[in-house]
C-alpha cells in the first residue's frame, strides 16, 4: 500500500510516478524539486529574474515577476515521444490578460520552442496547464512567463512538471520528502 505525505505518494521508500483511480489518472508524480519554498535558487531556470514574497498561496511560497520572457522553471531531460504536463497556481498582481505557458527544447545548437498554451489570468488565482509531446531527445524547459505585451505583474506558486497529458493536483516532488 502508498502512502501519501506532502500529496506526494510513495511506497516502500521510493517515489511512485502516477496513481490511477477508475481508470483516470489522479496523481503524477512532480519532476520539479524545490517547489514548496523555492529555497534552492540553483535548480531554477531565470531565477534571478523573480522574487520571492513573503506570500502563501494554498501554504506555498509565491514567486513575483515583472520581466518579459524569462519564465520560472526547470530543465529536465526527456525522450522523444514523451508527453509532458506543466501547471502552476498563478494570477496577476492587478488587471487581466494573457501569459504564456512555453515548452522549450534546448541542446548544444538549438533553443527551440516545441509548443505553447496562451493563458488568461485575472487577479485572481487558478490552476493553469499546457501540455507537450517531446519531438527529440534531450532537455526541455517547461515555465509560464509573461509576454512582451502585458504589463501586469505575474504570481506563481507551485509549479509542477509531470508526465502524461493529464494536469493533477500540485504535489511536491518525491526527492523533497525522501531527502
Amino acid at each position: 500500500m502508498a502512502d501519501i505525505t506532502h500529496g506526494t505518494w510513495i511506497k516502500d521508500g521510493k517515489a511512485v510516478d502516477a496513481v490511477y483511480q477508475s481508470g483516470v489518472k489522479v496523481y503524477g508524480r512532480n519532476l520539479y524539486v524545490d517547489t514548496e519554498n523555492f529555497d534552492n535558487p540553483d535548480v531554477w531556470n531565470s531565477f534571478s529574474s523573480w522574487s520571492k514574497t513573503s506570500d502563501k498561496y494554498e501554504g506555498l511560497t509565491v514567486m513575483k515577476g515583472s520581466q518579459n520572457w524569462n519564465g520560472l522553471g526547470q530543465t529536465i531531460q526527456t525522450k522523444k515521444g514523451e508527453t509532458y504536463t506543466f501547471s502552476s497556481y498563478a494570477r496577476y498582481e492587478s488587471g487581466t490578460g494573457q501569459s504564456n505557458i512555453y515548452f522549450r527544447a534546448t541542446n548544444s545548437l538549438t533553443n527551440t520552442n516545441i509548443g505553447a498554451v496562451s493563458v488568461s489570468l485575472t487577479d485572481t488565482w487558478q490552476r493553469v496547464s499546457g501540455t507537450v509531446t517531446v519531438t527529440d531527445d534531450g532537455p526541455l524547459y517547461a515555465r509560464i512567463e509573461r509576454t512582451s505585451d502585458n504589463t501586469n505583474t505575474l504570481l506563481v506558486a507551485g509549479l509542477k512538471l509531470e508526465k502524461g497529458a493529464t494536469a493533477t493536483p500540485y504535489s511536491i516532488a518525491p526527492e523533497d520528502i525522501l531527502n
